[in-house]
């Protein structure tokens, strides 16, 4: 019998012999994402034709479905899609299909980070290189280009680290990345140390992660010096059937979502205030937490609550009255836990900067009012850090409600496992992945819309930000 230990010692070697293979997986998108990404942005702050709406629909759709129901599309859809040109790509390997499906759904965040840094530039100096002869494209590549991508850097770092923790979901298709080894050891020891397993598969992806952060960082400041078969046939039957079968998952899908998101914003206040507050030992355990938090891919932190939960609850049998039924496992709790933390490291950015953002002069001047501390947060500072911050807070909720899909690779049954298991019986495997696909894509956009309406109803209490 293995020590959990020399487990640990003997997956770490065999893992890191697959980081050339994962690190392929997150440069090959990564390197064309920042081409689609930037032509995506181009056409869409130009003018509105029929490639401004193609581009905005690409981006609408890759940002609304979660990239795990994308790479099933791409794994499953792809094959009948090229057979109708009598191409046959059903042997292609697992890999190919999901860099194909993670540069989509890449380019389509990167091309976001370019347009929100192209609008965040002064348009004036677009009209001075019209003046000196340059046309668009040139004042695009030579005069916007450059200083969007130094604004977009902090956000492009944070979309890199979560890109390369989203390789670790390429085992689903078959791809053997260091997730996908990290599987095999544990079923070659008939599950025997999953945790000390995927604890050394998340120490190899906690490093790389370290690493990538460094290097964005040194980027940063370097920037700032210079400022199968037969045609396409699909079930159209089955999907018009199977739409109000997967519908009755989106409840209990959205319940897990806001569940998870109120839990993160409450995480993320509680890190902040102990941040701000400079609350000794708690600030460093906090940036710590987060650090790891936010270098671990969410979906070795679901195993790993999903495996080592249900240990600590058993530790706690008796206690106080306690009774813990190991029959009955709540995995919709194992989960929430995993995104509450998970999303909540990550949101604890958006508390520290929409409150660093607000002059700190309107508090000493509720406070020359005879206004308390707490009114002065309440009534003056936190309504306009919320403004600030809904822009922010509406991605997040966008993308851990697509990630809640991974919650069905841990027996939560939501509306990804209601697609998988509603096609059990008659096979339309891609039909079903369609259907959910379009689900969430409807749920992220009437999201994003809900989340303007409330960025306009809060535009009340906006008060112009003092310049640098």
């Amino acid at each position: 019998m293995w020590s959990g230990s020399e487990l640990f010692a003997e997956a770490l070697p065999q893992l890191a012999a697959y980081i050339p293979i994962t690190l392929l997986c997150f440069a090959v998108p990564s390197l064309v994402a920042l081409f689609m990404g930037s032509l995506i942005c181009y056409i869409r702050v130009g003018k509105k034709n029929l490639l401004y709406y193609l581009a905005s629909l690409f981006v609408s759709f890759f940002r609304g479905t979660p990239g795990l129901i994308q790479i099933y599309l791409f794994f499953f859809g792809l094959p009948k899609l090229v057979a109708v040109f009598g191409i046959d790509i059903n042997r292609w390997d697992a890999l190919i299909f999901f860099i194909l499906s993670t540069c989509c759904n890449f380019s389509s965040f990167v091309s976001e980070a370019f347009r929100s840094a192209y609008l965040a530039l002064d348009k004036g100096q677009i009209e001075a290189g019209y003046s000196i002869g340059f046309n668009r494209w040139q004042c695009f590549a030579q005069i916007i280009a450059p200083q969007a991508l130094q604004i977009a850097l902090p956000n492009l770092k944070n979309l890199e680290i979560d890109l390369l923790k989203g390789t670790a979901v390429a085992y689903v298709i078959g791809a053997m990345d260091v997730m996908g080894k990290a599987q095999y050891i544990i079923s070659m020891h008939r599950g025997f140390g999953q945790i000390w397993v995927l604890l050394a598969a998340a120490v190899i992806y906690f490093l790389i992660t370290v690493g990538l952060e460094l290097l964005f960082n040194f980027l940063t400041k370097r920037f700032s010096r210079h400022e199968g078969g037969g045609g396409m046939s699909l079930n159209y039957a089955f999907m018009v059937q199977d739409i109000p079968v997967v519908l009755a998952a989106l409840p209990r899908t959205l319940g897990f979502a806001l569940c998870a998101y109120m839990g993160a914003i409450l995480l993320a206040f509680l890190a902040g205030i102990c941040i701000l507050r400079n609350i000794p030992l708690l600030k460093q355990l906090v940036i710590a937490l987060n650090t790891l938090l936010k270098g671990v891919p969410l979906m070795v932190q679901l195993l790993l609550c999903f495996y080592a939960i249900p240990y600590l609850l058993q530790g706690l049998d008796g206690f106080l009255g306690y009774a813990y039924n190991p029959k009955n496992p709540s995995y919709f709790a194992f989960a929430l836990v995993a995104f509450a933390f998970n999303y909540g490291a990550y949101m604890t950015d958006v508390v520290l900067s929409s409150y660093r953002a607000v002059d700190k002069g309107q508090l000493e001047a509720a406070y020359s009012v005879g206004m308390s501390a707490w009114q002065g947060l309440a009534h003056i500072v936190l309504p306009q850090a919320l403004v600030i911050a809904i822009p922010n807070l509406t991605n997040y909720f966008i993308w851990l409600f697509k990630a809640s899909s991974l919650a069905s690779l841990v027996n939560v049954f939501e509306l990804l496992a209601t697609a998988r298991m509603s096609t059990a019986n008659n096979y339309a495997i891609l039909e079903g992945y369609i259907v959910a696909a379009g689900i969430y894509w409807l749920v992220c956009v009437l999201a994003e819309k809900g989340f303007a309406l409330l960025d306009k109803k809060m535009n009340k209490f906006r008060h112009d930000l003092p310049t640098a």
